[in-house]
């Protein structure tokens, strides 16, 4: 395979985890604010993988 082709596989896949992890963030802080309480809240199995694969979140 082309180096090309292999650099966009991995910049497109860098770039959905990443708004992945945006959006499981996003529904998190969203999820916290409505209840408005410090304790554990519910967390899909998606949300934590995504926000553990990606670094900058």
């Amino acid at each position: 395979m082309p180096v090309q082709f292999m650099l966009v596989v991995f910049a497109a896949a860098l770039l959905v985890l990443y708004v992945v992890a945006m959006s499981a963030s996003i529904r998190v802080e969203k999820r916290n604010d409505i209840r408005n309480v410090e304790v554990h809240t519910e967390t899909y199995a998606w949300e934590s993988a995504a926000l553990w694969m990606c670094p900058l979140h």
